[in-house]
């Protein structure tokens, strides 16, 4: 167990807890994915915002497990498409253009 003060990101991506788990090195913080908790289920993304999905993301999993929690949702916002796909760019795609 470390005694790094510990911080949950609410992601099952190994590639985005990495990353942002590399971020926080330097500030003696250690990150841990949700995917360490199988227990917690997957927040439906519904919010009307990037902000509104993260914001839903992090107080979900926060009340779940009483530890900090952070999130972040982002996407792909095109002018040339009307500002699409936006927070539907996980599903844009479909199946095929998961990460």
């Amino acid at each position: 167990m470390s005694s790094l003060p510990r911080i949950v990101l609410s992601s099952r991506n190994k590639k985005k807890i990495g990353e942002i788990a590399e971020l926080m090195v330097p500030h003696g913080i250690e990150l841990i994915g949700v995917e360490t908790f199988p227990h917690v289920p997957e927040v439906e993304e519904d919010g009307d915002s990037f902000a509104a999905n993260a914001a839903k993301k992090a107080t979900q999993v926060a009340r779940q497990l009483g530890e900090w929690v952070i999130a972040e949702d982002s996407g792909l916002c095109v002018d040339a498409l009307g500002g699409a796909p936006g927070i539907y760019s996980a599903r844009y795609a479909g199946e095929q253009g998961a990460d």
